[in-house]
């Protein structure tokens, strides 16, 4: 078997560590492995060792919890089994790294889209700070389409929770819906039904990327600025 905690002391970097407690407070045990070494590990945990009984054991570090997430959805396994997982993996998750890093490279078949997206919707009414992150996340890379978008826009627009880091996610995943689909995702942005943190920050987003353009980025500032001059739909 692969002595995981021995792998992860022997990639250790302390100035990664130091760097990466800055980005992820309070993240407790550390080592300060960089992410692609962790997916090359998890990889060679999937191909060489009982990955199985691997998942089955309780993480020691953040280093451990990360692997535990790339396995479960890298690993080529019925989408039955995996949702199994998933459902006992994300309500363990305590940070922005573990949650993005983890569903980051979930490409699922056409065929297992319904059942992933029935786990966002339900994810997004557990009213659980990175339950609900994670379901956003996840919304980036498979349910961007034309199929799903404005389910997409109805849920982010209508689900809130007072924690930043879902907050966070919600506007990451609203700036993609309009990088993609613009005329269709502004009237949402700026709804009365958006709270107006994740539509500042959402703008925010937006204006940061490549992909729109300037003239478009002056106007959404206005239309943010105008609306954070009313009175305040929430906090």
């Amino acid at each position: 078997m692969i002595d995981v905690i021995s792998e992860l002391e022997s990639l250790a970097d302390p100035e990664y560590d130091a760097f990466n407690r800055k980005l992820n407070p309070g993240i407790g045990k550390t080592y300060g492995v960089r992410v692609p070494q962790l997916r090359a590990l998890a990889k060679r945990i999937v191909k060489e060792d009982d990955w199985r009984s691997y998942l089955g054991t309780e993480p020691s570090c953040f280093e451990e919890q990360m692997l535990h997430g790339m396995i479960i959805v890298t690993t080529d396994i019925p989408m039955d089994e995996r949702m199994g997982y998933i459902r006992e993996f994300v309500p363990t998750i305590d940070t922005w790294a573990v949650c993005d890093i983890s569903c980051g490279k979930w490409k699922i078949k056409k065929e297992e889209k319904e059942v992933l997206w029935d786990y966002c919707v339900e994810a997004l009414d557990s009213d659980e700070e990175f339950v609900m992150r994670f379901a956003a996340s996840t919304m980036i890379g498979n349910f961007l389409d034309d199929d799903h978008i404005k389910d997409v826009l109805e849920l982010l627009t209508s689900h809130y929770n007072p924690g930043y880091y879902y907050r966070m996610g919600a506007a990451w995943c609203l700036s993609f819906c309009y990088i993609h689909y613009p005329e269709l995702s502004e009237p949402y942005i700026f709804s009365d039904k958006l709270d107006t943190d994740i539509m500042s920050r959402t703008v925010s987003k937006i204006c940061d990327s490549y992909r729109v353009e300037k003239e478009d980025k002056v106007r959404l500032k206005g239309l943010k600025k105008e609306i954070l001059n009313r009175s305040p739909r929430s906090s």
